[in-house]
Parts: C-alpha cells; sequence; structure tokens
C-alpha cells in the first residue's frame, strides 16, 4: 500500500535533527511518511522482534506503536493518525495498553559490570517515567538498587493496572559486543528476559512485548519472539 505524506510545512530544523525525533513530533512538522501499515503484522504477535542496522527506523515504529497502543493517546487519535493506514483501518488493541518503553541505546558498550549498572539505571528511569505517567505511587515499594531483572520483577509484582503492559525495547543489543562467542547475551540481560518469559502471556499484567535490535542473539531460554524479518516481503515498509 502506498505511503502517505503529512501535508505541512516541515520545520527544518527539526529534519536537521532527525534522530532524535518521535513520531507525534514527525507528525507536527509534516515531514512523517505513513508507514503504520505494518502495525496490523505485529499486533497479531503477543511477541515479537525486529532486527535491522542502525538507521532503519527501530526507534521510530516504537515510538509509533507508543502512540498507538498506549491508552493515554486515545483522545489524541484523531490527531497523529489522521491519514494514515491505521486511522482508516484501526484495530481493537488501539489505545488499550499501557506502554512500558526501555531504551537500551542508552547504554554504552563496556565491561559486564558496568554495563549492568547502566542496565539497571535505564530500568529506573523507564520505571519511574511509567509509574509517573500513569499515576502510581509505587516509587519507595521498588528497590532500584538491584541488577535489571530483578527492578522488572518488583514492577510486575506490584503494580495494579487498569490497562495490562505492551513492553517495548529499544536497542536490545546495542551493548553487546559483536565479537562475543557464540552471540551468547550477558547473563544479566538474559536474565532480565527470563522475567518476561515469566510473566508472558498468561499474565494480567503483561500482554504483549516487541523489541528491537542489530541482530539476533540467544538470550537463555527466551525463544518466544517471532522474527518480523520473515515478513518483510508482505510488510515492505519493515525495509525502510
Amino acid at each position: 500500500m502506498p505511503n502517505t505524506l503529512h501535508s505541512a510545512i516541515p520545520d527544518m530544523s527539526i529534519q536537521s535533527n532527525l534522530s532524535n525525533i518521535d513520531y507525534k513530533s514527525l507528525v507536527e512538522s509534516g515531514m512523517y511518511i505513513d508507514k503504520t501499515s505494518c502495525l496490523e503484522l505485529i499486533e497479531f504477535f503477543k511477541c515479537a522482534s525486529l532486527f535491522r542496522p542502525k538507521g532503519f527506523g527501530k526507534t521510530l515504529l516504537l515510538s509509533t506503536m507508543r502512540y498507538y497502543f498506549d491508552y493515554k493517546f486515545e483522545n489524541q487519535f484523531d490527531e497523529l493518525f489522521k491519514g494514515t493506514y491505521v486511522h482508516d483501518n484501526p484495530s481493537p488493541a488501539r489505545n488499550s495498553y499501557s506502554v512500558l518503553l526501555f531504551d537500551f541505546s542508552r547504554i554504552k558498550p563496556d565491561v559486564d559490570e558496568k554495563v549492568c549498572s547502566e542496565m539497571s539505571a535505564e530500568a529506573e528511569r523507564a520505571i519511574k517515567a511509567f509509574l509517573d505517567e500513569n499515576k502510581y505511587e509505587l516509587h519507595e515499594k521498588i528497590d532500584y538498587s538491584t541488577v535489571p531483572a530483578m527492578i522488572l520483577d518488583q514492577l510486575f509484582s506490584l503494580v495494579k493496572l487498569e490497562h495490562p503492559i505492551y513492553l517495548l525495547i529499544d536497542e536490545y543489543d546495542h551493548f553487546i559486543d559483536p565479537l562475543r562467542p557464540d552471540q551468547r547475551s550477558p547473563g544479566f540481560l538474559s536474565n532480565f528476559f527470563e522475567i518476561i518469559k515469566d510473566y508472558t502471556p498468561s499474565s494480567d499484567i503483561l500482554k504483549r512485548i516487541f523489541f528491537t535490535g542489530t541482530r539476533r542473539h540467544k538470550l537463555g531460554s527466551f525463544d518466544i519472539a517471532a522474527n518480523l524479518d520473515h515478513y518483510s516481503e508482505k510488510y515492505p515498509v519493515l525495509l525502510s
């Protein structure tokens, strides 16, 4: 299906800094080319992954998903998606989740101990933002000084939600050494995904997961994610 360009006068200051722009900013600037048709594929899977080199729009895709699936943007749906494929073909799942977004591109490659510490810091940042956005008073009940998996486990065990969580993880392998033997991930990252596996898909807390990266790595026994690379021929927007 053809791409659609939102009509507006582009903001050139935004154009020069696209790497830091989210979906809403691009729509408001008139610079977003519609690729929302791939959301119907993503929604088909409760757990999915997409692997592409840097610069292929993975971060923008997650930003688009956040505005489409998060219940907090329901009243802005027409404003954000008018003229796009999903506006004309909305799904029952739109604006029905509490989106929790982790951005692992913030974490610099280093020795495992330091990376684990930075991953805990990112977990703290993301979860605090999630709790604030959803007005949950749980900060004092979560120990952020522990390893990432335990921080996530505390959130899932404590939070009570009207809208279940849709977990998004950007650049999950950003800090993994490409020369690491057998493409194995660090233990703390595998443990993080083990917690995710424990809570899905039967949990009422965590209903959907989508994560991006540059390539597939072994994540312990976590093997439940569909690889959307296999569907890029039918959904070519995934390639652009």
